[in-house]
């Protein structure tokens, strides 16, 4: 019942936000974690080598995973940076040595989840507390959809409708 109550406070909270929520993230909690789901633009990604090779300034330098193809299908579909920030409850600081699972299912569609590939990454330029997991994920503008989020046995889920 708390879930369902957890649930209906973000999918409040999520309609009142605006565009794909970019720039505001959503927190739950977990026994252990706080997580904290954002939407954004479609980000470039690059590995630290290319990062301090170009001195670039902006973007997400890939610590650990690789990033997802752009599998925009350009029938409504819209790529969105997904990223998911964790930290510990009992002491504030980001988890940086678990990977979360990521499952992103369409509810318009009933399609089952897709577990996306995921990425330990951190804005270029970012303090370590910025380090955070996620990819470029296909959204069908309009769609309902479900992100659930597991770190280890916890788990929390996010919903909210692609604008």
């Amino acid at each position: 019942m708390r879930n369902v109550a957890c649930a209906a406070a973000v999918l409040g909270a999520l309609s009142l936000i605006g565009p794909a929520f970019a720039g505001a993230p959503v927190t739950q909690k977990t026994a252990s974690y706080a997580i904290s789901l954002t939407l954004g633009p479609k980000e470039t990604m690059f590995t630290p080598a290319e990062v301090k090779a170009k001195h670039l300034k902006s973007g997400e330098v890939m610590i650990g995973g690789s990033m997802a193809m752009d599998m925009s299908s350009g029938m409504g579909g819209a790529v969105r940076h997904l990223e998911v920030h964790i930290t510990s409850r009992a002491t504030g600081k980001a988890i940086t040595n678990l990977t979360p699972k990521i499952a992103v299912a369409d509810r318009t569609t009933k399609a089952l989840s897709d577990v996306i590939t995921v990425v330990k990454m951190q804005g270029v330029g970012a303090p370590a507390s910025d380090i955070h997991f996620g990819n470029n994920v296909d959204l069908h503008l309009g769609h309902a959809y479900t992100v659930a989020v597991a770190v280890g046995a916890e788990e929390t889920v996010f919903h909210f409708v692609a604008k």
